[in-house]
């Protein structure tokens, strides 16, 4: 969990596709010592060339961008994917390197900040980051029923089911079965109204990074994410937005009111320490209104 004040954030301007203080107003960029910079990006604009490419931040090794929800991060030709869109917009930029990997993936249905290796060199660190667990990785997550007062840390051992693409819950000493950690913060709730049941509003932060984890785990504590059929969910997630049109049309997954809305890693170039956070793409009822930090 990150430990520094960065309230100082909200007072920073949010009509730019990507804005960088390493210094908070009238203070020190080391935060606390922790030397953090912050990029807190809008995603009212796309690119020059592919609008369906977000570029928030970006350096020499290693790039951000932001994956809608009903996109996959890669998908063999002639399949649409994030990895092919990513690829098109540094070709149009004309960019020396065409190198592209990901050290990390978001499922389909979900939406949210994503790395992109722009080396072998800068994939193999970033894989070093995530396999010591120097990566911190936020969700947003709506959940069916009042979890208000559920723990504040779910450790629970799962397994992938053989040749389905999906995971369950299991004994630990199941021969396949993996330990997964998740820390859970309560931000917020919604009541009862007309035919929409309560849900409550999740932050959780993945210790271990297994497939399905954060819907199978809300699932397994009775807290199924809203239009996660998957997984449990008895309704669909109909405040989900985005104004990709292109997506719209060749997607036939609807989103999850799940979203990864911030990651904190080092940058390979340089070692220094970065946050990028991205807004979820949800209607204003469910729109977070509360800190990042």
């Amino acid at each position: 969990m990150l430990d520094a004040d960065v309230s100082w954030l909200n007072t920073l301007p949010k009509n730019e596709r990507l804005v960088e203080h390493p210094e908070p107003p009238g203070g020190s960029s080391d935060i606390r010592g922790r030397g953090l910079s912050f990029f807190y990006p809008s995603l009212t604009k796309g690119t020059h060339t592919n609008p369906m490419v977000r570029v928030l931040w970006k350096s020499d090794a290693c790039m951000v961008v932001f994956k809608p929800a009903g996109l996959a991060t890669q998908a063999p030709s002639p399949h649409p994917s994030l990895e092919a869109m990513v690829r098109e917009h540094l070709a149009d930029a004309s960019q020396a390197s065409r190198y592209v990997a990901f050290p990390h993936r978001l499922d389909r249905p979900v939406s949210g900040v994503i790395l992109v290796a722009l080396s072998k060199r800068a994939a193999n660190l970033l894989s070093q980051q995530f396999e010591s667990r120097k990566v911190q990785k936020r969700y947003l997550a709506w959940v069916q029923g009042d979890a208000t007062r559920c723990q504040s840390q779910w450790q629970d051992a799962i397994r992938k089911v053989p040749d389905l693409a999906r995971c369950e819950i299991a004994d630990a000493n199941t021969p396949d079965a993996k330990v997964a950690m998740t820390t859970v913060r309560v931000l917020g709730s919604r009541e009862t109204t007309g035919e929409e049941r309560g849900s409550t509003l999740l932050e959780l932060c993945p210790v271990t990074g297994r497939m399905h984890q954060l819907r199978l785990q809300c699932s397994h504590h009775g807290y199924p994410i809203l239009g996660d059929t998957l997984y449990g969910s008895r309704e669909e997630f109909s405040h989900g937005t985005t104004d990709d049109q292109a997506i719209n049309r060749v997607s036939t997954h609807p989103p999850i009111a799940l979203h990864a809305w911030a990651i904190e890693f080092h940058d390979p170039a340089n070692g220094k320490r970065v946050v990028v956070q991205a807004s979820p793409p949800w209607s204003q009822a469910f729109h977070p209104a509360i800190d990042p930090f």
